[in-house]
């Protein structure tokens, strides 16, 4: 069985991991890590508004706005991320490939 969403559900779904994202004070975060969790990059959201709503032109996906470079990345061979709000509550990980 498989399951599908509708466009109203993805657009919630995005739209919510973006309010979890947005919800605290300074800006959210996207951390890339080594296998070991160390942290390779991290770049920063906008405060208070890191993506846009999901809508029409784009159902199911929420569009970054601004982010800042990491200026003093430790580099090395990424293998995940994690996004983090502005106190540093996880709210999404994922593998990079």
């Amino acid at each position: 069985m498989a399951l599908v969403h509708v466009t109203a559900t993805r657009n919630a779904m995005a739209d919510a991991c973006v309010d979890l994202i947005d919800a605290e004070a300074g800006d959210g975060y996207l951390e890339f890590q080594e296998a070991d969790n160390s942290e390779a990059a991290t770049i920063s959201f906008s405060d208070a508004t890191a993506f846009g709503a999901a809508g029409a032109s784009n159902p199911g996906e929420a569009i970054a706005g601004t982010m800042v470079d990491d200026a003093s990345a430790a580099g090395g061979v990424v293998t995940k991320f994690r996004i983090y709000n502005g106190i540093a509550g996880e709210i999404l990980q994922g593998t990079v490939t």
